[in-house]
Order: structure tokens, then C-alpha cells, then sequence
């Protein structure tokens, strides 16, 4: 048997990422109820967006993390369906309006879980995340950061009635879905500090495993890597510190 061609691999895939029947005219579905809006972007998600946000399709999880999860959180499942919406809204205009919808609800429904202290800290995290990589893709480009340091705030929090205190970032990794969750916030904290020029919400090398077998859809095999631009972008921070503090002082000797 034949091993397929490089450009027979890439066509099984784009065929494969491409939407299969998505016709969602106004109307299709009933106004008051998102159900049937839901599922055409959750099939979206399945067929689509989940093969175009990873580098690694047999390690996808994408599919294999945030879905079972989804059907275990409310929140997490209108966040999804809010994510495909909002990519698919990119590429046809005629899914804005359900998008805003979906992006609507699936921000009421995270306020109404976290008011009834409904998510777990694994389960947050997922949330969050997912909202942030959709609102990096919406109109208010700016809108991702709160999610983040939701994110990070979900990893710093420590239960007032818990007898022992354990760190949420050691918690998370007992599960493989956390330990992903984890490398997931780490990659976009420090993405975010090389792109604001400032540090990390969390520094360290918290995210380090030994499940490392398979290529991560985020850090590959570089995950040392991405620590040592983490420890870069902190200590860009603290020059730019310094150098402010020596030019005050400057300004004030002159005075």
C-alpha cells in the first residue's frame, strides 16, 4: 500500500475542514431558542474549527478535552458553540447576528455559574480559555485579556473551607485534561506577555509534566522553550522598571 503524498494528506484535510451543509438563514431557527442554532455551530465545531486551531491531529484535544467536558457544563457548551459562532460569523456575515447571540448567552450563562459557585477549577479553566480565543477573534480585540486573568484567578483561588491548601496548579494536573487546560493558559499568558511588553499573570514553570509522549496542539515539544520566553518577558519588565526608576531619579537630581 502506498504511503499518500504530501499534497494528497493536505487535501484530505482541507476537505475535511471544510463546512459540511451549513445553511443557517433568518428564520431556521426559533428566535427565542438558540437549540437548533446550536447544534448547526457545534457540528461546525466539530468538522471545522477544531481541525483549523490545531498543529497536531493526533493529539487534537480540541475534540477530545473540550467537547466531553462541554457535555458536562452548561457554560462550556454555549461557550463553544459562542466560539464557532464567532469564526464562522468571520467568514459569512450572514451568521453575525447569531453569533452576537450566542456570544450574549454564553457570557450569562458563565456569570450565572460562577454566582452559584458551579464550576470547578478545571472546568473554569476551560471556560475561560475558550472565551478567550473567541473574543480574540471578535470585534473588541481587547476583550479576551479579563478572560485570562479569570483564568489566572481560577488557578490563584484557594477555597476559604478547605483544610488543606493545595495549589490549584498542582490540582489540575491530576487529570489529562487539566494538565492540557494548564499548557493551554500558559501558552496564551505568554503570548500575551510578549505581546504587551509586560509580565506573565503567572510565572514559573507550573505547566511541566512528564506526559510529554505526544506533540502538544500549543507547545509541541518546545515547552522549555516557552518557559525561557516567559522568564524573557519578565525580565524585559523589570529593566524597563529599572530604567524608569533611574530616569525619575535623574529628573529629580536636575530639580
Amino acid at each position: 500500500m502506498r504511503t499518500p503524498t504530501i499534497d494528497q494528506q493536505i487535501k484530505e484535510i482541507t476537505q475535511l475542514c471544510q463546512p459540511l451543509g451549513l445553511s443557517l438563514e433568518p428564520g431556521d431557527t426559533d428566535p427565542k431558542s438558540l437549540v437548533g442554532s446550536r447544534r448547526v455551530m457545534l457540528r461546525y465545531y466539530t468538522v471545522t474549527l477544531a481541525f483549523l486551531l490545531t498543529t497536531n491531529l493526533e493529539n487534537n484535544c480540541f475534540l477530545s478535552v473540550i467537547l466531553p467536558m462541554a457535555f458536562e457544563c452548561p457554560a462550556l457548551m454555549y461557550a463553544v458553540s459562542a466560539w464557532a459562532s464567532s469564526h464562522l460569523a468571520l467568514r459569512d456575515e450572514k451568521f453575525r447576528a447569531d453569533s452576537l447571540r450566542h456570544r450574549r448567552h454564553a457570557l450569562a450563562q458563565l456569570q450565572k455559574s460562577m454566582e452559584q459557585s458551579e464550576l470547578s477549577t478545571e472546568m473554569c479553566l476551560a471556560v475561560t480559555m475558550v472565551l478567550c480565543s473567541m473574543e480574540s477573534i471578535s470585534e473588541a480585540t481587547d476583550a479576551w485579556y479579563p478572560h485570562l486573568k479569570g483564568a489566572a484567578a481560577a488557578l490563584a483561588w484557594q477555597s476559604e473551607d478547605s483544610l488543606a491548601a493545595v495549589d490549584p496548579k498542582q490540582a489540575v494536573q491530576t487529570t489529562f485534561e487539566g494538565r492540557w487546560l494548564l499548557r493551554n493558559f500558559a501558552y496564551h499568558d505568554i503570548m500575551m506577555s510578549v505581546s504587551m511588553d509586560c509580565r506573565p499573570l503567572i510565572r514559573g514553570f507550573y505547566w511541566a509534566s512528564e506526559d510529554d509522549t505526544l506533540a502538544d496542539p500549543y507547545f509541541g515539544f518546545a515547552s522549555r522553550i516557552h518557559y525561557l520566553i516567559s522568564e524573557t518577558s519578565i525580565l524585559n519588565a523589570d529593566f524597563a522598571e529599572a530604567e524608569l526608576v533611574s530616569q525619575t531619579r535623574g529628573y529629580a537630581h536636575k530639580r
